[in-house]
């Protein structure tokens, strides 16, 4: 079997940062790829974003910019792998309409081609891309690494697909979702993500045009940002976040030694500079966040990192964040969500005492690391003086 790992083009109104692209590494399916690849399965990457012609980019008769390869050419670069299975990524609700249009291009010019889709948005509501379109055969749910090879041994030895956990397909006229599958315990038994399947330097090139992935303090060199995932999962019961439908409530992470490796790979192979962190809460355990910390340290590599998905500020003391800012943190992105006590207890049950946050920043000031915060406002329940106390704290 052979199959193609792809990115759909997308659809923007800017071009501007932070509403226009983003053109960070599609890690999802760097990881999918390496899997395949030490299971001898034919697997490539296109990512068909980042595959246009910046310089001769127009807006559409609706007022969007087209960003990534025009569909004509999408299909052609698709046909020309010989798929026999393509697999789509879908990570954002508002990016739904991208993943389906590519499946359809894809079906309308070969039927035969297998198209799966997967992601955190078709994890939350696998049935209504069925409802939506008949050129998707099947939605691979939550973690794909394991339920992915599992389904591509099923249908290449022709075998049935009953017992294959973690995927809904059309059976008929029936829609049907096997039984989720369990999260994976061991992320170390995961091999470190196969970037030799798409040309990086593309990336980089974007970056420096102006197009991060994620908004990072620029400096020389800060162009060749990397996102890496470090562990999966997140406890904490906060209302407003959906992360825990596909990665789950349980905290699993990578061995310090497991992340030093990945992060050695990147700056000796490519040359990175700039790591985004994009765990949910890297810094559960603390003693495993500090020995990270000093492992990056004790290498004296000329790097820079941040937290983008935040970080808790109760789990925050003195010394840890004098061992984060030594380390290259550039700044750190805490999430406060309100100013207001009540809401974060009672409305979003984030279990969070502003005081901590409080302690958290004038230690940061102290030291010149710079600090971001989240905020939401306009939860149900919440009045307009709960808002202004959110607003009243972010100032402060």
């Amino acid at each position: 079997m052979k199959v193609l790992l792809i990115r759909p083009p997308i659809y923007s109104k800017s071009l501007e940062y932070p509403n226009g692209p983003r053109f960070g590494l599609p890690v999802s399916l760097l990881y999918l790829a390496a899997m395949l690849e030490r299971e001898h399965i034919d697997v490539s990457i296109y990512d068909a974003l980042i595959d246009f012609d910046w310089e001769n980019i127009k807006r559409d008769e609706n007022g969007y910019y087209h960003i990534g390869s025009s569909w004509q050419a999408f299909v052609q670069k698709v046909l020309a792998y010989e798929p026999t299975l393509v697999g789509i990524t879908n990570p954002f609700s508002d990016f739904a309409a991208y993943a389906v249009r590519a499946a359809e291009e894809i079906k309308a010019s070969e039927p035969q081609i297998i198209t799966v889709i997967g992601g955190p948005h078709p994890t939350s509501c696998p049935e209504s891309f069925f409802s939506k379109t008949e050129a998707i055969d099947y939605v691979v749910r939550g973690e794909g690494e394991v339920t992915f090879v599992e389904l591509l041994h099923s249908l290449s030895n022709g075998k049935s697909i009953d017992k294959v956990a973690g995927i809904t397909f059309r059976d008929g006229w029936q829609i049907r979702s096997n039984p989720s599958r369990e999260f994976i315990k061991y992320l170390d038994g995961l091999p470190l993500p196969s970037y030799h399947l798409v040309p990086m330097e593309d990336y980089f090139k974007r970056v420096k045009a102006g197009f991060p992935s994620r908004f990072s303090f620029e400096y020389p060199g800060s162009e060749r940002e990397v996102s890496i995932i470090t562990s999966r999962g997140c406890p904490y019961q906060c209302i407003f976040c959906g992360n825990h439908l596909h990665m789950g409530r349980q905290w699993r992470y990578h061995s310090v030694d497991y992340v030093l490796k990945h992060m050695e790979l990147l700056i000796s192979r490519y040359k990175v500079h700039h790591f985004h962190i994009e765990d949910d809460n890297i810094a559960l355990n603390v003693r495993r966040f500090e020995q990270l910390l000093d492992g990056i340290k004790e290498r004296k590599w000329d790097i820079s990192w941040d937290t983008p998905n935040g970080i808790r500020a109760d789990r925050l003391t003195n010394g840890l964040l004098r061992k984060i800012k030594a380390s290259g943190c550039t700044y750190l992105i805490i999430g406060i969500e309100s100013g207001n006590q009540m809401v974060l207890n009672n409305i979003i049950k984030k279990s969070l005492n502003l005081k901590e946050v409080i302690k958290t920043v004038t230690v940061s000031k102290k030291i010149h690391l710079d600090i971001h915060g989240f905020y939401v406002v306009g939860f149900p329940g919440e009045g307009n003086e709960e808002i202004k106390d959110t607003f009243r704290f972010a100032k402060n």
